[in-house]
């Protein structure tokens, strides 16, 4: 994904600077490439789609094996050492997802 946005940048730029040398007024795309944008567009907000799909499902997933855990000791825990049971463990993540707009 980011090297697609990556090469869409890189044209747009190359064209803008071309247009600055040749001290023109409007850039020229040929509907080709204006087609191949679109579908680059096309496939990156599916991407983004799926991976934000994904991680809701891992987050959902994660809620339920701590919520599993959660009941797992306070059925057993007088059985475990608790030096053994990190605390951090039982605190939902804050983390970022890395998808803009899901900071969760």
């Amino acid at each position: 994904a980011a090297d697609v946005i990556a090469n869409l940048k890189e044209f747009r730029a190359e064209s803008l600077d071309g247009a600055e040398v040749a001290n023109a007024e409007s850039v020229v795309l040929s509907p080709e490439h204006l087609r191949k944008e679109i579908e680059a567009i096309r496939w990156l907000r599916q991407e983004l789609a799926a991976r934000e799909a994904e991680a809701e499902n891992l987050r959902m997933e994660n809620e339920e094996f701590r919520s599993q855990r959660k009941d797992f000791l306070e059925r057993y825990g007088d059985m475990i050492d608790d030096s053994s049971v990190d605390d951090d463990m039982a605190k939902p993540s804050k983390g970022k997802t890395g998808i803009s707009g899901l900071d969760h």
